[in-house]
């Protein structure tokens, strides 16, 4: 990949579809920490089966996001990151769940380029927890995949140039014309400016040829069954998992991480791999005791 000539404080001199696309270029992977906000619910069956979900853009909060992927929505899925070290905090309560107690997963640039590169993926067909049916994806034959940064945008009724902003700094130099071209570009990679506060890197997964044929007969043969859902399953390795960090929302003070937690299985688990004390790999499988006898040693040959 070229190196990117434009420096970041530069976003406000761009000018063209082609400017936006050459500043964007690699930025995908050079933020500080990578989070994806959730519940400790879904935290723990991330953990758990050591898989990430990519879910249908057809279930996005946003109508204006879902929209622009036209009728080929369905075969779209993905899987999105807030970007830097800071907490955000409109994410905590718009993902952490009603009550607050959520949490997020935290990895650096090197850990999220590992498991989308490292990575195994796959379409799954869930009726319930125990009826799924799956089916492996490659790059390249299965689905396109694609990682990039959000911009948001808001384009005028009028002539005027458009507004986009991009972590923290604003252009208002690029026309309309230009946006649509980066749009057309870059389908799934643009929302609206009220959504800037997320930080948003995105992956985005196209399944197509055999593997979008396979999803359109699963859901012409579930058309009468009720709470079906369709998603992409991204796993990785225990040696991803130890890179992980879970940092827990605010609602939740320290006294009471123990107690909320200790039912976690899969959380806990990640705590015995990264923690500094490790039970031996042979724990509970020896039993003795050099000094047991000690006492009556020394009675004896007194």
């Amino acid at each position: 990949m070229e190196e990117n000539r434009w420096e970041w404080k530069d976003f406000g001199k761009i000018r063209t579809c082609k400017d936006l696309e050459a500043y964007l270029s690699g930025r995908e992977y050079s933020h500080g920490d990578y989070c994806h906000y959730t519940g400790i619910d879904t935290i723990n069956k991330i953990l758990e089966g050591k898989t990430f979900w990519l879910t249908s853009v057809t279930g996005f909060n946003d109508t204006l996001d879902t929209e622009q992927f036209g009728e080929a929505g369905g075969d779209y899925f993905s899987l999105c990151f807030s970007t830097g070290v800071n907490e955000n905090l409109p994410l905590w309560y718009l993902y952490s769940g009603i009550n607050g107690k959520g949490g997020r997963i935290q990895m650096t640039k090197d850990a999220v380029r590992s498991l989308i590169e490292n990575g195994r993926f796959r379409l799954c067909r869930a009726v319930s927890k125990k009826s799924q049916e799956f089916l492996k994806l490659e790059q390249g034959n299965d689905m396109d995949l694609e990682f990039r940064d959000m911009v948001y945008v808001r384009e005028p009724e009028g002539n005027e140039a458009c507004s986009l902003k991009y972590n923290t700094m604003t252009n208002y130099q690029v026309p309309k014309e230009e946006l649509r071209k980066y749009k057309e570009n870059h389908c799934g990679f643009w929302k609206g400016l009220i959504w800037y506060y997320e930080k948003e890197t995105r992956l985005l997964a196209r399944v197509k040829g055999e593997a979008k044929a396979h999803l359109n007969q699963w859901r012409e043969a579930d058309r009468d069954i009720p709470d079906i859902s369709y998603r992409i399953e991204l796993s990785f390795d225990e040696a991803l998992m130890k890179r992980l960090k879970i940092m827990l929302a605010p609602n939740i003070k320290e006294a009471e991480i123990a107690e909320i937690l200790k039912d976690y299985e899969g959380i806990q688990n990640l705590l015995k791999l990264t923690s500094p004390i490790r039970p031996s790999g042979y724990a509970g499988t020896v039993q003795f005791n050099l000094c047991k006898n000690c006492e009556k040693n020394r009675k004896e040959n007194r």
